[in-house]
């Protein structure tokens, strides 16, 4: 939908800015698997997309690719593995979650 690509389009420029900010890349994957808004470094993000509903398997599996991100900045921080790993298993990504606790 138009709104998703906007979202995504805000995503792509904000990385930009925070590219190395594992809160960012949690922040913009908790977006995408919630449709309640949250204060964060993202409040300009909120503010324009404030109504969106998240509904379909694309946003979930887009918020996914967002969330994995932190684990490519190669910071190698085992408490970053472990919030993934929780925010996963909130999401019931078992599996997912599994894999990042073997790490």
């Amino acid at each position: 939908t138009i709104r998703r690509i906007n979202t995504s389009s805000i995503y792509l420029n904000e990385r930009l800015l925070n590219r190395q900010s594992p809160s960012f890349y949690l922040d913009v994957a908790s977006y995408f698997f919630s449709p309640t808004s949250f204060s964060s470094i993202l409040d300009k993000f909120n503010q324009q997309q404030e109504n969106i509903q998240i509904a379909d398997k694309k946003s979930i599996e887009y918020g996914l690719r967002i969330l994995t991100n932190i684990l490519e900045l190669e910071l190698e921080a085992p408490q970053l593995y472990r919030t993934v790993g929780y925010k996963l298993m909130e999401l019931k990504q078992w599996s997912l979650a599994l894999s990042i606790f073997r790490k």
